[in-house]
């Protein structure tokens, strides 16, 4: 079996290695109970040339590699783990192996590694037991699927504490993270989609986000006790980190609270968004800090429904606020505020916001909003028989929603004015049901 360079092997309890194997796909073996055998340890050392693993439906496996084997896959391109629900461990630890590395922290490194996906396993408990840290310096794409033991996927190297007694590692679940991170673990990942993980409660822990700099595309979906997407240290540091992340996606996240917890200025920069998608966050108050916001001079899109907002951006606490406060969307094409009952205003101090390249305006379902746009520099509040009313939606310049193509309004039952300040009023079109306008209690429309 010397020239044996593909393995594919399904309905058979029993595998077939060679010290020259490329590829290994194991599907729908539910017997199955080790890929390498611990006690052929001296033999499996040949494996540095697999490229691809695809482990699917083995419903006995309690781990798919020994130490002497995972750290010798230099080769490896592609590992998909799926469906085997037994699985507790990625790396098991020995006991034949545990003696050598006791006092010191294993380290795994795939180098050429460029797909990762973990989907279907709801008794994974970690990558490797013991202390270690996983190195994955060419990953470009990462998938996380319905592995409901995980309660944290990120933790640092420096939280990890092995359980005292039997010598093998019991991980604190509350602090350590399916993978054990430095700086530069996953410094080149660009897309991360979480899915289906109902334990997790905070993605990016503190010290672990500058970690991912580097990312792209972030996808959360369907995570019912996620309450933070990145954790910001108070006392961090003076060195900012510019994020490359582009596109964001939240979507069912009924338990979300925060994207960042605090403020992240100064720490990491978001100035590359492009793209935020945010649905079904019913515990979500505010969607940014006002420094974020001022920020995105990259955004493109911007839809927001069924959640609990008040705000879109939210006031800065410690920092002194600005007489007027700023927003310029200068690449704004699209935006959209759906569904949306608890939605007062865009930010609630004296701000202005400025819309140059909006084409598509969709504000539906927002039965707060009395006043949709009302120009800032007429006044910073509207009136109604002589007592201060709630805030427009939106403060805005003359002009500022002058090349607004679509304008879609629909079900904001108490909206009583539509204040447009922009050069002609726009195509008003519908995007569903052919229907225009549905306002019970509009009195005023000015342009």
């Amino acid at each position: 079996m010397q020239r044996l360079t593909e393995g594919s092997i399904e309905y058979s309890d029993h595998v077939v290695v060679g010290s020259k194997l490329k590829e290994l796909h194991l599907s729908n073996l539910r017997k199955l109970e080790h890929v390498w055998s611990i006690a052929d340890s001296g033999r499996i050392l040949s494996f540095h040339d697999l490229d691809s693993v695809e482990v699917k439906k083995c419903g006995s496996l309690k781990y798919l590699f020994p130490p002497s084997v995972a750290k010798v896959l230099y080769s490896l391109s592609k590992l998909v783990i799926e469906d085997n629900r037994r699985l507790e461990d990625i790396v098991t630890a020995t006991v034949n192996e545990e003696v050598e590395t006791a006092a010191d922290t294993l380290e795994f490194v795939f180098p050429r590694a460029t797909h990762l996906r973990l989907c279907g396993l709801p008794g994974l408990k970690s990558f490797y037991q013991r202390r270690h840290i996983s190195k994955w310096p060419s990953l470009e794409k990462l998938q996380i699927n319905h592995c409901d033991s995980i309660q944290n996927l990120f933790s640092e190297i420096d939280l990890f504490q092995d359980a005292p007694g039997n010598g093998v590692g019991s991980p604190n679940s509350q602090q350590t993270g399916l993978f054990l991170v430095d700086k530069v673990s996953f410094l080149y990942l660009e897309s991360l989609e979480i899915s289906e993980m109902n334990r997790l409660v905070t993605l990016f822990p503190s010290g672990t986000a500058c970690s991912f700099q580097n990312l792209e595309v972030l996808k959360i979906g369907t995570c019912s006790a996620l309450e933070v997407v990145y954790e910001i240290e108070e006392n961090a540091g003076s060195d900012l980190s510019v994020t490359k992340l582009k596109k964001l996606s939240l979507t069912d996240l009924a338990n979300l609270q925060h994207i960042w917890r605090r403020d992240p200025r100064g720490i990491l920069s978001f100035q590359n968004l492009s793209s935020v998608t945010v649905m079904g966050c019913s515990s979500l108050g505010y969607l940014f800090h006002a420094s974020v916001a001022k920020a995105l001079v990259q955004l493109v899109e911007l839809e927001v429904r069924d959640s609990s907002l008040e705000v879109v951006a939210a006031e800065d606490k410690g920092v002194p606020p600005a007489s007027v406060l700023e927003f310029v969307f200068p690449r704004a094409t699209k935006l959209e505020l759906s569904d949306l009952p608890q939605l007062k205003s865009f930010y609630p101090g004296k701000y202005i916001s400025r819309w140059p390249s909006l084409r598509e305006l969709m504000i539906s379902k927002s039965s707060k909003v009395e006043i949709f746009a009302f120009d800032s520099k007429k006044s910073q509040a509207v009136t109604r028989n002589g007592n201060q009313a709630e805030q427009p939606l939106l403060l805005v310049d003359k002009g500022t929603f002058s090349n607004v193509e679509t304008l879609h309004m629909q079900h904001n039952d108490n909206m009583r004015q539509i204040i447009w300040s922009g050069r002609h009023r726009p195509n008003l079109t519908c995007f569903s049901s052919g229907v225009h306008f549905h306002f019970a209690n509009l009195t005023t429309s000015e342009s």
